[in-house]
């Protein structure tokens, strides 16, 4: 990560730990939940592409072996909660594509866990308003699709891995930047509507906005997603 993206990591940081300690302020407002939720599991998908970022691409085998782990962890999050919609849905269409099993996804060969776990990102993110009551959120299904690139990128091997390097980079600033609208757009607007009736709350939530720059004195604090 670029000194400029942590410093944006850093102030998303400040605000989500400002939201952890007046969860009770916040939460009249029933559409912030969701929302916050949203931003949580953003900055959690920033923290993984950044593992992969900084991986040494010395450490080849092990450094897809770390990755591989990941894809099937959150794969089977993913297809856990599709069955169970699936189940409780009576949908034995659905429950025939996505029943897989923990053996299938860690037995599989390395371009068939990919094929699978490409399948079960297709199958779920046209259902993830439905996968939210079963604790799959749409952040969870697209780190799948993410993970499921940067694996496919890293089979091949040293090249492979300086590529999924590279595009762990370009998805940090995809997500960082959806981060951005994310909280201008909607959280920003929401929380403003608590400054007349607890404004020691927003004065705290407004300065955790302020992004410092840790990396030098000349920069000028601003505020995620300008």
């Amino acid at each position: 990560m670029n000194r400029n993206s942590e410093n944006r990591l850093n102030a998303v940081e400040a605000v989500l730990l400002i939201l952890a300690d007046n969860v009770v302020v916040w939460s009249v407002i029933a559409a912030l939940s969701g929302l916050v939720d949203l931003l949580k599991a953003k900055v959690q998908l920033v923290r993984d592409l950044r593992q992969i970022q900084e991986a040494d691409t010395t450490g080849i085998t092990a450094r897809k072996k770390v990755l591989k782990g990941t894809l099937i962890t959150k794969t089977e999050k993913v297809a856990k909660g599709t069955k169970a919609l699936a189940v409780a849905t009576d949908n034995q269409v659905l429950l025939a594509r996505i029943g897989y099993t923990h053996s299938d996804l860690t037995h599989a060969s390395d371009n068939e866990l990919a094929d699978i776990t490409r399948l079960v990102y297709e199958t779920a993110l046209p259902l993830k308003a439905e996968l939210a009551d079963y604790l799959v959120n749409e952040a969870d299904i697209e780190l799948v699709g993410t993970l499921q690139q940067q694996f496919l990128l890293a089979i091949p091997g040293k090249r492979g891995a300086v590529a999924v390097s590279a595009q762990a980079t370009q998805d940090i600033e995809k997500v960082m930047k959806e981060i951005g609208v994310l909280l201008k757009e909607k959280i920003d607007v929401l929380m403003a509507t608590l400054e007349p009736t607890n404004p020691a709350f927003y004065e705290q939530y407004r300065n955790a906005r302020t992004i410092v720059d840790l990396g030098g004195r000349h920069d000028k604090p601003e505020e995620e997603g300008k």
